[in-house]
């Protein structure tokens, strides 16, 4: 004897309602990445105006960028130049959402010995295992660093009141 089990249409149609609801989400957040052939003591600077950043070192000489992209209007501008790294995230087309909508959320790994330039906005930077000058430039951003010995530190914090 044969057996056959059937939804009901109301289960099917909330699954499917479910499913719709979902899609656009997930459908919007985007993977970039990218790697840069280095040597010596590279000079990374980044400018993410909304995101998190982690930072963490590795004994390979090269820098491996990604980030999350909240929306697909915000694009990474990466160039290098010598063992210069640049990246910066920017938004394209109308800028009618929130900043938390419009956020990047990198993971960087650079060679051990690196130089660090990071400007945000909001967010977090955390930065774990890196030996070379490091700089920061905040508005509204957590600055952790975790086993790191630098050269020089230049921090810069901007405090909103109202």
């Amino acid at each position: 004897m044969k057996t056959r089990t059937a939804w009901p249409a109301t289960g099917a149609l909330t699954t499917l309602t479910l499913l719709l609801l979902v899609s656009p989400a997930a459908a919007q957040t985007r993977k970039w990445e990218k790697r840069f052939a280095v040597d010596g003591k590279p000079v990374v600077i980044l400018r993410n105006p909304s995101g998190r950043i982690h930072v963490k070192a590795s004994d390979r000489n090269e820098v491996v960028a990604s980030a999350q992209l909240s929306d697909s209007r915000v694009v990474v501008d990466a160039e290098q130049t010598d063992n210069r790294v640049e990246l910066a995230t920017e938004v394209t087309g109308p800028q009618n959402a929130s900043p938390a909508d419009l956020r990047a959320d990198f993971e960087i790994t650079v060679p051990t010995e690196t130089e660090l330039q990071v400007r945000t906005d909001s967010g977090s930077v955390v930065v774990e295992s890196v030996h070379g000058d490091m700089s920061f430039d905040t508005v509204a951003a957590d600055l952790s660093l975790q086993d790191v010995e630098t050269g020089e530190l230049a921090y810069k914090a901007v405090l909103q009141t109202t």
